[in-house]
């Protein structure tokens, strides 16, 4: 379900104080993880035992540095190359390929 764009800023506005600068941007991405996460716990009726998440910024992985504390749930974080080259993004996967089902069995 989504907010609106006033709302999200409004909730913004609160998470940060109105403090939009780059050091409390990873905020955003928090709330955003965590709504999706509370989506899919209802959707399925289960709790959230892991996260595994992608991302080639910072503010991903202080995110789900965060919710991963606070929650008590393994994040695994696989950091990818900021503007890749087609090489890159295909060893990315290839790497991510073979390392995944490893981790959705642990």
């Amino acid at each position: 379900q989504k907010m609106g764009k006033n709302k999200a800023l409004s909730t913004l506005k609160i998470a940060t104080g109105g403090d939009h600068s780059q050091h409390n941007r990873w905020l955003l991405k928090y709330l955003s993880f965590g709504s999706i996460i509370l989506r899919y716990k209802r959707e399925f009726r289960m709790k959230c035992s892991r996260v595994i998440s992608f991302g080639d910024g910072k503010d991903e992985a202080n995110a789900m540095a965060e919710y991963s504390k606070e929650y008590n749930i393994p994040c695994i974080h696989f950091e990818f190359v900021r503007h890749p080259t087609i090489k890159q993004l295909d060893d990315q996967w290839k790497y991510i390929q073979k390392k995944f089902d490893k981790l959705l069995v642990k």
